[in-house]
């Protein structure tokens, strides 16, 4: 019987002890504008999330008198990030269509010793392998 006693008292010891925690109510923030997760985000339903877009480019070819072959390179400024590259004569005309960033400025154009720059306005860029020279009086 004192077994008895000794093990409800403790049990009841125990059980008493053991306290339940709160649990905390979350407090609205205190910056309501301010988006914490991305699914937050609240945008135009139309709004376009891509970082590239497409951009035709229209190359114009230039007739030579003898068949010039060479490597076309169309890349960033810095050289870095090739757009295309490929191997064509100097008098073929045609297009390609590349995804570039969407922050794009400038491109460089190299054809053997034939190297432009270009201004990227829009998503069409016509190109060709005249050298502009400046006038001398």
């Amino acid at each position: 019987m004192n077994k008895l006693i000794i093990l409800l008292l403790s049990g009841m010891l125990v059980t008493s002890a053991c306290k339940k925690l709160e649990t905390p109510i979350p407090t609205e923030p205190t910056n309501p504008g301010k988006v914490t997760k991305f699914s937050e985000i609240k945008t135009n339903p139309s709004f376009d999330w891509s970082t590239e877009k497409e951009l035709n480019i229209h190359v114009t070819g230039l007739k030579t008198s003898s068949p010039v072959r060479g490597t076309l390179t169309i890349s960033t400024i810095d050289g870095k990030g090739i757009i295309y590259s490929g191997n064509h004569l100097m008098e073929e005309t045609f297009s390609i269509k590349s995804k570039v960033a969407i922050n794009l400025k400038e491109l460089k154009v190299k054809f053997g010793s034939i190297e432009k720059t270009y201004l990227v306005t829009g998503n069409n860029l016509d190109i060709n392998y005249v050298i502009d020279y400046p006038e001398v009086d």
